[in-house]
């Protein structure tokens, strides 16, 4: 009988041999026990890893994209970016005059600031909402007014 003592990092085996038949017979020894225990906090530390990702995560998301959502003024954004197209196409088209287009986009400045005053707090009330969606149509109505009162650019009239 042949006897032969191996030794790694995760324990020692002890190699029999007897008529003709070899069997291995794996003895644990405290090496093997503090890999094991390596292992668990190492994983443990890794989910808690994991968990802190998936916490920074949605908090940034819930404050950075979720806010118009959480306030709920994505219709008055969808209505300026709107408003804001219709002033950029009058520019273009020369149907306003470069005053008309400097007033129009302060008033759209002015609804950009109430909305964001409204924000603030994170909840954005009935009342305000109303005086949001007040000045958006105020708004409208002065970007539709202005480009169909005959005043071109170049035309030479002044407004």
């Amino acid at each position: 009988m042949r006897m032969i003592f191996c030794s790694d990092a995760v324990g020692l085996e002890l190699c029999l041999s007897a008529t003709g038949l070899q069997a291995f017979f794996r003895i644990s020894c405290v090496a093997s026990d503090k890999v094991a225990v390596m292992n668990q906090a190492l994983h443990r530390q890794r989910m808690l890893d994991m968990n802190k990702r998936i916490t920074f995560l949605t908090t940034l998301l819930i404050s950075l994209g979720a806010t118009t959502v959480l306030a709920g003024t994505s219709g008055i954004d969808q209505r300026q970016h709107n408003q804001e197209g219709r002033i950029e196409q009058g520019v273009r088209s020369g149907e306003l005059t470069a005053g008309e287009s400097a007033r129009l986009l302060k008033g759209q400045a002015e609804l950009q600031r109430m909305e964001h005053r409204s924000k603030r707090d994170g909840v954005v009330t009935d009342r305000e909402r109303v005086r949001l969606q007040r000045k958006a149509s105020t708004e409208s109505a002065r970007i539709y007014r202005h480009k169909h009162n005959g005043n071109r650019r170049g035309s030479g009239v002044a407004y």
